[in-house]
């Protein structure tokens, strides 16, 4: 699907943009262009008001959505997790483990591979785990 965001304020990282529109294919970013030169096989949706920002990742996250992961990993708690950052602006995160027992550190390593999500980047892992 081609669509073309307009009439909102685009904050790229590097710069602040308006009077231009964000095209997308398939949910990619392909550019900007001014609105005036949107393709016409473009759906267009306009946003007056609204800002648009990159997506952003949190790089030491024990939970979300109402879970702690680490008291109970499981795909359940995964996905609530996922689902309460997500709908945030959060569009990637690594799930970080405190120090914490082997079994757990292995349950979650379990979790994340075997339940993917696309917004997991993977597993932080904090401190020493003892067998003592």
């Amino acid at each position: 699907m081609l669509l073309a965001l307009t009439q909102a304020r685009i904050l790229t990282g590097t710069k602040d943009v308006s009077g231009e529109a964000l095209l997308l294919e398939n949910g990619r970013i392909l550019g900007l262009v001014s609105e005036n030169s949107i393709p016409s096989d473009y759906y267009i949706i306009h946003h007056p008001g609204m800002t648009i920002v990159p997506g952003l990742l949190d790089l030491q996250i024990y939970g979300g959505g109402g879970v702690l992961f680490s008291d109970a990993p499981s795909s359940a708690a995964l996905y609530d997790m996922a689902a309460g950052l997500t709908k945030t602006g959060t569009t990637g995160f690594l799930i970080t483990l405190a120090t914490n027992r082997l079994e757990v550190f292995e349950a979650a390593m379990d979790v994340v591979k075997e339940h993917p999500h696309p917004a997991v980047l993977g597993l932080h892992w904090r401190g020493r785990t003892s067998t003592l």
